[in-house]
Protein backbone atom coordinates (compact mmCIF):
# COMPACT_ATOMS: atom_id res chain seq x y z
CA UNK A 1 0.00 0.00 0.00
CA UNK A 2 2.79 2.32 0.76
CA UNK A 3 4.24 1.82 -2.45
CA UNK A 4 0.71 2.34 -4.17
CA UNK A 5 0.34 5.50 -1.94
CA UNK A 6 4.10 7.65 -2.76
CA UNK A 7 3.50 6.07 -6.86
CA UNK A 8 0.40 7.79 -6.96
CA UNK A 9 2.19 10.71 -5.25
CA UNK A 10 5.09 11.45 -7.60
CA UNK A 11 2.57 11.15 -10.28
CA UNK A 12 0.60 14.04 -8.99
CA UNK A 13 3.52 16.06 -8.01
CA UNK A 14 4.69 15.61 -11.53
CA UNK A 15 1.88 16.67 -12.94
CA UNK A 16 1.32 19.29 -11.05
CA UNK A 17 5.02 20.80 -12.12
CA UNK A 18 4.39 20.11 -15.66
CA UNK A 19 1.35 22.74 -15.03
CA UNK A 20 3.79 25.25 -13.58
CA UNK A 21 5.84 24.81 -16.59
CA UNK A 22 2.93 24.74 -18.96
CA UNK A 23 1.42 28.33 -17.08
CA UNK A 24 5.48 30.34 -17.91
CA UNK A 25 5.64 28.62 -21.52
CA UNK A 26 2.12 29.57 -22.55
CA UNK A 27 2.39 33.15 -22.11
CA UNK A 28 2.92 35.17 -24.97
CA UNK A 29 5.23 37.86 -24.73
CA UNK A 30 4.31 41.55 -25.28
CA UNK A 31 3.75 42.09 -29.26
CA UNK A 32 5.20 44.89 -31.31
CA UNK A 33 4.14 47.07 -33.51
CA UNK A 34 4.67 46.24 -37.09
CA UNK A 35 7.14 47.65 -38.85
CA UNK A 36 4.90 47.99 -42.24
CA UNK A 37 1.73 49.54 -41.88
CA UNK A 38 0.95 47.13 -45.24
CA UNK A 39 1.77 43.77 -43.64
CA UNK A 40 1.53 42.38 -40.55
CA UNK A 41 1.01 39.38 -38.40
CA UNK A 42 -2.00 39.12 -35.96
CA UNK A 43 -2.04 36.67 -33.79
CA UNK A 44 -4.66 34.22 -33.21
CA UNK A 45 -5.10 34.46 -36.97
CA UNK A 46 -1.93 34.89 -39.05
CA UNK A 47 -0.85 37.17 -41.68
CA UNK A 48 -2.16 40.36 -43.15
CA UNK A 49 -2.06 42.86 -45.60
CA UNK A 50 -3.45 45.84 -46.90
CA UNK A 51 -4.07 46.30 -50.31
CA UNK A 52 -4.30 49.02 -52.86
CA UNK A 53 -7.93 49.77 -52.82
CA UNK A 54 -7.44 50.01 -48.40
CA UNK A 55 -9.25 46.63 -48.04
CA UNK A 56 -7.16 44.16 -45.63
CA UNK A 57 -7.28 40.52 -46.86
CA UNK A 58 -5.32 37.89 -44.75
CA UNK A 59 -4.07 34.41 -44.56
CA UNK A 60 -5.61 32.40 -41.65
CA UNK A 61 -2.08 30.80 -40.57
CA UNK A 62 -2.13 30.18 -36.40
CA UNK A 63 -2.15 27.39 -34.71
CA UNK A 64 -2.98 28.99 -31.25
CA UNK A 65 0.80 28.40 -29.79
CA UNK A 66 0.01 29.21 -26.55
CA UNK A 67 -3.69 27.67 -25.70
CA UNK A 68 -2.19 24.29 -27.40
CA UNK A 69 0.14 23.57 -24.37
CA UNK A 70 -0.52 20.80 -22.91
CA UNK A 71 0.94 18.50 -19.81
CA UNK A 72 0.29 14.65 -19.72
CA UNK A 73 1.31 12.21 -17.35
CA UNK A 74 4.05 9.52 -18.97
CA UNK A 75 5.17 6.51 -17.05
CA UNK A 76 6.19 8.01 -13.31
CA UNK A 77 6.17 11.88 -14.73
CA UNK A 78 4.65 14.22 -17.19
CA UNK A 79 5.48 15.95 -20.66
CA UNK A 80 4.98 19.44 -21.27
CA UNK A 81 4.31 19.85 -24.76
CA UNK A 82 2.77 21.31 -27.80
CA UNK A 83 1.42 20.33 -31.21
CA UNK A 84 1.78 23.43 -33.17
CA UNK A 85 3.89 23.10 -36.06
CA UNK A 86 6.09 25.86 -35.25
CA UNK A 87 6.15 25.34 -32.04
CA UNK A 88 9.78 24.77 -31.83
CA UNK A 89 10.77 27.20 -33.85
CA UNK A 90 9.33 29.68 -31.13
CA UNK A 91 10.04 27.92 -27.62
CA UNK A 92 12.66 25.03 -28.41
CA UNK A 93 15.98 25.96 -26.59
CA UNK A 94 17.66 24.12 -29.72
CA UNK A 95 15.60 25.42 -32.51
CA UNK A 96 13.92 28.85 -31.26
CA UNK A 97 14.87 31.43 -34.29
CA UNK A 98 16.21 34.53 -33.24
CA UNK A 99 13.53 36.53 -34.36
CA UNK A 100 11.31 35.11 -31.81
CA UNK A 101 14.29 34.92 -28.92
CA UNK A 102 14.86 38.83 -29.53
CA UNK A 103 10.99 39.46 -29.15
CA UNK A 104 11.15 37.86 -25.73
CA UNK A 105 9.40 34.37 -26.46
CA UNK A 106 10.31 31.70 -23.12
CA UNK A 107 12.09 28.56 -24.12
CA UNK A 108 11.41 25.33 -22.79
CA UNK A 109 14.45 25.18 -20.55
CA UNK A 110 14.02 29.01 -19.90
CA UNK A 111 10.10 27.40 -18.16
CA UNK A 112 12.04 24.74 -16.32
CA UNK A 113 14.56 26.88 -15.00
CA UNK A 114 11.88 29.32 -13.86
CA UNK A 115 10.18 26.97 -11.88
CA UNK A 116 12.92 24.75 -10.75
CA UNK A 117 14.56 28.35 -8.99
CA UNK A 118 10.87 29.20 -7.74
CA UNK A 119 11.25 26.67 -4.98
CA UNK A 120 7.66 25.72 -5.81
CA UNK A 121 8.84 21.78 -7.14
CA UNK A 122 9.94 21.20 -3.80
CA UNK A 123 6.63 22.07 -2.04
CA UNK A 124 4.92 20.35 -4.69
CA UNK A 125 6.68 16.78 -3.78
CA UNK A 126 6.29 17.49 -0.07
CA UNK A 127 2.50 18.29 -0.50
CA UNK A 128 1.94 15.33 -2.01
CA UNK A 129 4.12 13.26 -0.15
CA UNK A 130 2.38 14.52 2.86
CA UNK A 131 -0.83 13.98 1.65
CA UNK A 132 -0.20 10.36 0.40
CA UNK A 133 1.16 9.75 4.05
CA UNK A 134 -2.01 10.80 6.18
CA UNK A 135 -4.12 9.25 3.52
CA UNK A 136 -2.27 6.02 4.86
CA UNK A 137 -2.76 6.76 8.61
CA UNK A 138 -6.50 7.57 7.61
CA UNK A 139 -6.44 4.04 6.49
CA UNK A 140 -7.51 5.15 2.73
CA UNK A 141 -6.60 5.03 -0.97
CA UNK A 142 -6.44 7.47 -3.44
Amino acid sequence: MLRAEIAGAIRAAALAVGEQIRGRIAVYPAQRAPTNPNHWYERGYGSKWRRKDGSVKGRATSEQLGQKWTVAARGDGAVVGNPASYAPFVQSEDEQAAAHAATGWVTDEQAVEAVMESGVVEQIVVDAVVKAMQNIAAGGSG
